[in-house]
């Protein structure tokens, strides 16, 4: 919601809306620590934001020939996370996280049983 919020100038939509560009000073203030009475993330660090982008399979676009200054400019892409593909959303999970697959004659859902 954030990334489509204009009052939010640190986040945007890239291009054909399959990135999300990131002003990580900008975002720090505005996003992590500026509205602390409806906090909208857990952490208020940066770093923190970073190490969850990775943990929801977020892949960090490092971008070739270009020179962003002093300004941190971050750039992410999950195949699940689409401008035009908001159903997409229900399809991110956290790195390892187990699929749950619905049995067809009872409707209850198992947990694949991990090796040890």
């Amino acid at each position: 919601m954030i990334v489509e919020d204009v009052a939010f100038t640190s986040v945007h939509w890239k291009n054909k809306g399959d990135t999300v560009v990131i002003k990580a000073d900008l975002f720090q203030t505005e996003g992590l620590q500026g509205r602390s009475v409806d906090s909208i993330f857990e952490t208020d660090s940066i770093q923190s934001f970073i190490c969850e982008l990775n943990l929801y399979e977020f892949s960090k676009i490092h971008p070739s020939g270009s020179s962003v200054g002093k300004k941190r400019m971050m750039i992410y892409h999950s195949s699940n996370f689409q401008r035009d593909k908001p159903l997409f959303l229900q399809n991110i999970q956290t790195k390892g996280n187990p699929i749950t697959t619905a049995q067809p004659a009872t409707g209850t859902t198992t947990t694949p049983k991990r090796k040890k």
